[in-house]
């Protein structure tokens, strides 16, 4: 989502990210309201910050060793 911040040169028009994440509790805290860890809380600012600057965010869950390339080779890099 910082990456996506530095991207000022787009900002001023409506703009869609996906990002794709193979941990369903992560997801959950996102979304969960009441957990107000940092890092929780920090990725929800983000989220916010990105909506003022008219980026659309959008989440999706991908299965763990599915074949998925993208998948894998983030799995590779980590």
């Amino acid at each position: 989502m910082e990456e996506i911040q530095n991207l000022t040169y787009l900002q001023g028009n409506q703009q869609s990210t996906g990002i794709h994440t193979e941990s369903k509790i992560t997801l959950d805290a996102i979304a969960n309201a009441r957990n107000h860890k940092n890092l929780m809380e920090q990725i929800r600012d983000a989220i916010r910050g990105l909506g003022n600057d008219n980026w659309t965010v959008h989440f999706s869950l991908v299965k763990a060793h599915n074949d998925n390339y993208g998948n894998e080779l983030a799995d590779q890099l980590a």
